[in-house]
């Protein structure tokens, strides 16, 4: 997933004391190099803020069954921290780090290389399948709970017995766009680069 960015001032800029195209273009790829600076760094911020532009991102769902049914697939016990409410699209941080940019020409693509960054962004259904092996080792694993915390994740997570494939829709949380005080910044960026070129 990604999206481009093209200041339209960029089109018409101009180094003096440079030949015409080497100068353009070198000043181009300042510009568009810093506007992807900015929006990696602005776009990484968003997963500590949980948001962008002033609205706040829902927490992730508790249980987090998708991350469980993940676990119980690899014969792994439940982690604890799934069980409890938490930040969203930050538990391994691999999303936030995904998160990187590319001058292509006279414009500058951000976005993330992550398979399912799409799907977080924009709240796609997904088909989640607690595998027979995971099946195994969830009845496994609830058996050799106490009593009292058995009947607390039973409660939880027994009905996945009875319907191991189920699917998930998360609610879209934004984290890539260009909100306007981003074009502001574009601006001042295209500004200061041309009044930098003017000087050499």
């Amino acid at each position: 997933m990604s999206l481009k960015v093209i200041p339209h001032e960029v089109g018409v800029l101009r180094a003096e004391g440079q030949q015409e195209g080497q100068g353009r273009l070198f000043v181009e790829r300042d510009i568009l190099t810093r506007i992807g600076a900015y929006m990696q760094g602005v776009t990484s911020r968003a997963f500590r803020d949980q948001g962008r532009g002033g609205e706040k991102w829902p927490e992730r769902m508790t249980p987090s069954v998708p991350s469980i049914v993940r676990q119980l697939n690899r014969e792994q016990p439940p982690s604890e921290k799934y069980f409890k409410s938490a930040p969203a699209l930050i538990d391994l941080g691999t999303l936030s780090r995904s998160i990187a940019y590319d001058v292509e020409d006279r414009s500058v693509v951000i976005g993330s290389t992550a398979p399912y960054s799409s799907n977080m962004q924009y709240g796609v259904a997904s088909q989640i399948t607690l595998k027979p092996v995971g099946r195994k080792f969830l009845a496994a694993w609830l058996r050799s709970l106490p009593r009292a915390k058995r009947r607390t994740r039973s409660a939880q997570l027994g009905w996945l017995f009875r319907k191991p494939s189920f699917t998930v829709t998360p609610r879209p949380r934004v984290f890539l766009e260009v909100l306007p005080e981003d074009e502001k910044e574009f601006r001042q960026i295209v500004a200061q680069e041309t009044e930098a070129a003017s000087r050499e």
